[in-house]
């Protein structure tokens, strides 16, 4: 475990004390909770995002790494779910997989590109029809937004499924609620999981710095 890690597990169980089973922070103990329950190839590498950090409002480059297939067979597909907060999704194409993705209505709008409302969008990629033998590593790749309306602190469980010539893998699983001092569980197959961090604030328009005559200035610097 990383100094980085050990700091993200702190924060984790210190966040689900005072947000109890929401995906806060908490659930980013997932993240580290690999070894000692799958065979040795399998919990020293499993799916995974390569940036597990991405500020509010912000476009983000997502990468899914997948290092082995499913106990030595090819991986032939590779289902991604994308979690409610994510937004103006884009997956990029594969050379020797076929690409296709479905779109549904949001629970409620979020806040997309330039704070415009958003009501439905891409909720899962795939790629299939390809074939990645269990000794080869490979990643698959999509652009997408933060939404805003995601707080600062919540961690979105980015589900990966593997499906291989004989079996499959889901990662999705996502550490219960922590006790105050408790070790964080031991997952098999942990889900992905992602960071919404503080965004950073706008700078105001020329137009909007200048105050109008006769108004006071903090009027006009108000968001």
């Amino acid at each position: 475990m990383t100094m980085i890690e050990r700091n993200i597990n702190g924060l984790a169980a210190a966040s689900q004390r005072r947000h109890g089973g929401t995906f806060r922070l908490a659930a980013l103990c997932g993240l580290l909770a690999v070894a000692g329950v799958m065979s040795a190839p399998v919990a020293m590498a499993h799916a995974g995002l390569e940036t597990k950090t991405a500020p509010a409002g912000a476009f983000y480059k997502a990468v899914v790494k997948i290092p082995h297939g499913c106990n030595g067979s090819a991986t032939t597909a590779v289902y991604v779910t994308i979690p409610t907060g994510i937004v103006s999704v884009k997956p990029m194409p594969k050379p020797g997989w076929t690409l296709s993705s479905a779109r549904a209505a949001y629970p409620q709008p979020l806040e997309g590109y330039k704070g415009r409302p958003v009501t439905d969008g891409v909720v899962e990629i795939v790629w299939s029809g390809g074939r990645l033998l269990d000794e080869h590593y490979d990643e698959f790749v999509f652009q997408a937004l933060v939404s805003t309306s995601i707080p600062a602190g919540t961690v979105l469980p980015v589900a990966v499924r593997q499906v291989c010539e004989v079996g499959e893998v889901a990662w999705r699983e996502v550490a219960p609620p922590l006790a105050p001092g408790e070790s964080p569980a031991k997952l098999a197959f942990p889900a992905p999981l992602l960071l919404v961090t503080p965004g950073t604030p706008s700078a105001p328009t020329a137009a909007a710095s200048a105050p109008a005559s006769g108004a006071p200035a903090s009027e006009h610097h108000r968001h």
